[in-house]
């Protein structure tokens, strides 16, 4: 969460800085990630197969199909 300094009014920072896309605060997906997802969505590689590849890349379990295609639909 991060606090506006002109009104202190406190919201989530959902840009693309230094190559990192933040979309929940627990989600954080690399620029060079967002670009692989949009690669496969266009060759008609299937929503779980780049899922299942993105957390064979970092070693995670989570997050589900459905929050990454979020996260990447929201970018």
């Amino acid at each position: 969460m991060v606090v506006c300094p002109s009104c202190s009014v406190p919201y989530e920072y959902k840009e693309v800085e230094d190559g990192v896309f933040n979309y929940d605060n627990k989600l954080l997906l690399s620029y060079d990630m967002l670009t692989s997802i949009k690669l496969g969505l266009v060759k008609g590689v299937p929503i779980p197969t780049l899922v299942s590849i993105l957390r064979d890349m970092t070693n995670k379990t989570q997050p589900t199909d459905q929050t990454v295609i979020n996260a990447y639909l929201y970018y």
